[in-house]
């Protein structure tokens, strides 16, 4: 790529890196070592206490599938 759009490209580590601090940063992302460790519900359409959403005016999809 760095050839063809004359250009450097990061590798994708850190590319990776930078995308995944990003949502970090926003507070939609928390990387943990041990899944155990998750005591917030991870299932579809859950909402945290903390949080405050509006009403979206789109049908949503929160069923619940196998491997959720």
């Amino acid at each position: 790529m760095s050839q063809t759009y004359h250009e450097e490209v990061s590798p994708v580590v850190y590319r990776t890196q930078a995308g995944l601090q990003v949502f970090i940063n926003l507070n939609v992302l928390r990387l943990v070592k041990d899944s155990a460790s998750v005591n917030w519900n991870t299932k579809p359409g859950q909402i945290p206490p903390n949080q405050h959403l509006e009403e979206v005016s789109f049908e949503v999809d929160i069923d619940e599938r196998k491997g959720d």
